[in-house]
């Protein structure tokens, strides 16, 4: 009776202990499940679940030429999907949504300095894009890294090795959410970074 009453006080403590991992757990991911769900509803955030393939490697990305000019710039093969937050942007100078939306990208990526910002530009060539970030800072915000899709071409029509393939985008502006090597969600189209429900969702998302 001694050892069963002894087991059955293990389990309890066990399970006990065991479930509070669990609410904790639940507790922690509930403001940033939250904060999704508000965007959900105000139709700016698709959720996703998909796996960031490791094959996937940024570092087939073409470097933008003109980032030494700049502080802050990291290179885009530094960026790791696998680990923590990256926010995906995928745009192009001759998109005028993509334009309009990227000072405020900025803005927020100053705003989050822990999560990685990459923007993966489908230009055929880096004079427009150049001449774009020429107009808009002097200085980039740390954790940004800007690159082009070698393999990608001006317009919609993209072959199956591109990222705008790869992460199944239907557009550009496209903003995806990746966290440790997860697809969380994505952003159709340009929207206010700024927003404070944005910012707080993006915080949330790479603090937690």
């Amino acid at each position: 009776m001694l050892t069963a009453g002894f087991t059955l006080a293990a389990v309890a403590v066990l399970f006990g202990l065991g479930f509070r991992r669990l609410m904790n757990a639940v507790t922690d991911a509930a403001p940033v499940v939250r904060a999704a769900e508000r965007l959900e509803q105000t139709r700016r955030l698709v959720r996703v679940d998909a796996a960031w393939a490791p094959e996937w490697s940024f570092a087939e990305l073409e470097e933008a030429p003109w980032l030494q000019k700049t502080s802050g710039a990291i290179p885009i093969a530094s960026i790791q999907p696998m680990k923590g937050v990256t926010v995906v942007n995928l745009w192009a100078s001759w998109c005028e949504p993509c334009r309009d939306e990227l000072p405020a990208m900025l803005q927020l990526a100053r705003a989050v300095p822990e999560a990685q910002f990459a923007f993966i530009g489908y230009d055929e060539d880096w004079a427009a894009p150049e001449a774009l970030f020429d107009q808009l800072l002097g200085a980039m915000p740390s954790g940004v890294a800007v690159a082009r899709d070698p393999k990608g071409q001006a317009g919609g029509d993209q072959v199956p090795e591109t990222f705008w393939r790869r992460l199944g985008a239907t557009g550009i502006p496209e903003t995806f959410f990746v966290k440790d090597g997860r697809i969380l969600g994505k952003v159709v189209g340009a929207i206010d970074w700024r927003a404070p429900d944005v910012v707080e969702f993006v915080t949330l998302l790479a603090r937690q």
